[in-house]
C-alpha cells in the first residue's frame, strides 16, 4: 500500500496526545498536525513560518518531486517563506539563534540574511562553535524583510503584497 508522505510527516504541539499508528489519523490524534492538515489550511498574507523544532525540514523524498513534507507543505498553502531544521537541534542555541533572528527581523534585515547573521552571531559564543549547533536551520522562499514588522512599520496593503511565488526574491539557501 502507499502511504501519503504528507500523512507521514507529523508535528507534536504542546500537549499533544496521540495513539501512534502509521499514519497517525486526525481522528486518533489530539495536538498533532499532520503536512497533510497544513495543505488544507490557507496560508496566503503569511509572511513566515518558523518550524524550530528537531528534523522539521525532513520528510520522504520523492524522484523528480523533492522533499514532501511540512517545509513543503506550508509553502504549498502559502506562507511566503518557511524556516525549518535538517537535524536535532539543541534547545539553548535554538533559543538563542532565534531570538537573534527575530531580532534581526525586527531590524527590517531580510529573512536569509537575518537567519545567517544570528548563526554568525551564535557562532563567536565558544560554546557553540560547532555547526551542530548555529548550521541545522535553512530558510526556503522569499528573502526580502518583512512587511509590518519591526520599529515604524506600517502593515502591508493587501494590494502590496505579491503571491509567494512572483517576486525576485525568491530564493532557497
Amino acid at each position: 500500500a502507499v502511504v501519503d508522505p504528507y500523512l507521514r510527516s507529523v508535528l507534536a504541539l504542546a500537549g499533544a496526545r496521540m495513539v501512534y499508528r502509521q499514519p497517525p489519523l486526525p481522528d486518533q490524534s489530539v495536538g498533532v498536525l499532520s503536512a497533510r492538515e497544513v495543505l488544507n489550511v490557507n496560508l496566503q498574507g503569511t509572511q513566515l513560518v518558523i518550524l524550530s523544532a528537531c528534523e522539521t525540514g525532513l520528510g520522504d523524498i520523492r524522484v523528480s518531486q523533492g522533499v514532501i513534507g511540512h517545509r513543503r507543505a506550508f509553502l504549498a498553502a502559502g506562507s511566503e517563506t518557511v524556516v525549518s531544521s535538517l537535524w536535532q537541534v539543541n534547545d539553548d542555541s535554538t533559543q538563542k539563534l532565534m531570538s537573534c533572528f527575530i531580532k534581526q527581523l525586527s531590524m527590517k534585515v531580510g529573512r536569509i540574511d537575518a537567519l545567517n547573521n544570528a548563526a554568525r552571531a551564535l557562532r563567536t559564543d565558544p560554546r557553540y562553535a560547532h555547526p551542530y549547533f548555529w548550521a541545522p536551520f535553512i530558510t526556503i522562499g522569499r528573502s526580502g524583510p518583512l512587511s509590518g514588522f519591526g520599529k515604524g512599520s506600517k502593515p502591508a496593503k493587501a494590494a502590496d503584497k505579491k503571491p509567494a511565488g512572483s517576486s525576485d526574491q525568491d530564493d532557497d539557501t
